[in-house]
C-alpha cells in the first residue's frame, strides 16, 4: 500500500499524471476507507486535464464528504473541481460550507470569497455556442 502511495506522489511531483492516478487508484482500492489516500487520489484526479478523471474526482470527493462533511481539503477540492466542470452551484455550495469551517482570520477566506464571486459571475454569462 505504501509503495502505491509513494509511486502516486512521485508521479504527481514528476508531472506524470497517468502514473500518479493509476498508482493512487490501486492504493484507493486497497484502502477504500483511508481518507488520506482517498484525498490524494482525488487531488490527482482534480488536477487531470481529462474530463472523465474530473468526474471520478467528484465521486471520490462525495464519498469523503459523506464521511467527513467538514473536511477542509475535500471541500476545497470539490469546489474547485465543480467550478472546472462548470457546476457553479455546487462549487458555491462547497465553498460556502468551507467558509463556515475556517477560523475567522484565515488567510484563505478572501480567496474563497473571490472564487464564489467568480462562480456567481460565470452563472450569469451565457455559454457560447460550439
Amino acid at each position: 500500500l505504501a509503495d502505491w502511495v509513494l509511486l502516486g506522489r512521485l508521479g504527481m511531483y514528476m508531472g506524470d499524471m497517468s502514473t500518479g492516478i493509476n498508482a493512487f487508484a490501486h492504493a484507493s482500492e486497497l484502502a477504500p476507507d483511508d481518507i488520506d489516500i482517498q484525498l490524494g487520489y482525488a487531488e490527482l484526479l482534480v488536477r487531470s486535464q481529462e474530463n472523465d478523471d474530473n468526474i471520478k474526482a467528484s465521486v471520490v470527493l462525495v464519498k469523503i464528504l459523506s464521511q467527513e462533511g467538514n473536511n477542509i481539503q475535500a471541500l476545497s477540492l470539490f469546489g474547485y473541481n465543480a467550478f472546472e466542470l462548470k457546476d457553479y452551484v455546487q462549487a458555491i455550495r462547497a465553498w460556502q460550507v468551507l467558509l463556515n469551517n475556517l477560523p475567522p482570520n484565515d488567510k484563505r477566506i478572501q480567496m474563497i470569497e473571490d472564487s464564489i464571486a467568480m462562480a456567481r459571475k460565470q452563472m450569469l454569462i451565457p455559454s457560447s455556442p460550439k
